[in-house]
């Protein structure tokens, strides 16, 4: 059903004047997964974009996280991925708030850049999404954008631990990660004794 080239832009232009962005939306997840249609990710690109544009959150998640992905092969998808994810994010999409954030830190170092990171991983993981509150930690372990601060690093990993995060108990367990305390509660080796 879907080609690529004109007769593809005419379809989806024709489709986005007529159906509602979650419908434009629907058609992008049909597109690429091949359900009930010819696999074409291309088509799903366009469904995405034409439904984003008509203001669907999940299909600017959806078309962010798609760009975002691919920046490794063409850096100018970088800044249109950002771009859908920050409105998903803007939206209250705290979902689109983490993979943003994962990316602009990746891409972007800059101070108000950084305080919109804090701030929507933050909203994030107040919202109960766990992968942003151990990327908080991670942040604060590693001092990324900010000084480290290993007492922030193990409140957010405790935070993402309660959230269902089985990466974050690793990590707050782990004697390499925590090599200062480790060494604080190592017993002595002589137990007081004199040799």
């Amino acid at each position: 059903m879907f080609h690529n080239g004109p007769a593809l832009q005419k379809i989806v232009s024709e489709a986005s004047q007529a159906a509602s962005p979650a419908s434009l939306r629907e058609w992008g997840d049909k597109a690429f997964k091949g359900d009930g249609v010819a696999k074409n990710a291309r088509a799903g690109a366009l469904f995405y974009y034409a439904a984003a544009r008509r203001g669907d959150i999940q299909a600017q998640y959806r078309l962010g996280a798609l760009l975002a992905h691919d920046a490794g092969k063409n850096p100018l998808s970088v800044d249109e991925g950002l771009f859908w994810l920050g409105e998903a994010a803007k939206a209250g999409d705290a979902k689109a708030s983490f993979l943003w954030s994962r990316h602009a830190l990746r891409y972007r170092d800059d101070p108000a850049t950084n305080r919109l990171i804090l701030e929507r991983l933050e909203k994030a993981a107040d919202e109960g999404f766990a992968p942003a509150a151990f990327l908080l930690g991670s942040v604060f372990l590693y001092g990324q954008i900010v000084s480290p601060d290993e007492s922030r690093a193990r409140s957010y990993f405790k935070r993402a631990e309660s959230l269902g995060s089985t990466e974050a108990r690793a990590y707050l367990d782990s004697p390499t990660v925590w090599p200062r305390e480790s060494q604080r509660e190592s017993p002595a080796d002589n137990s007081g004794e004199s040799s």
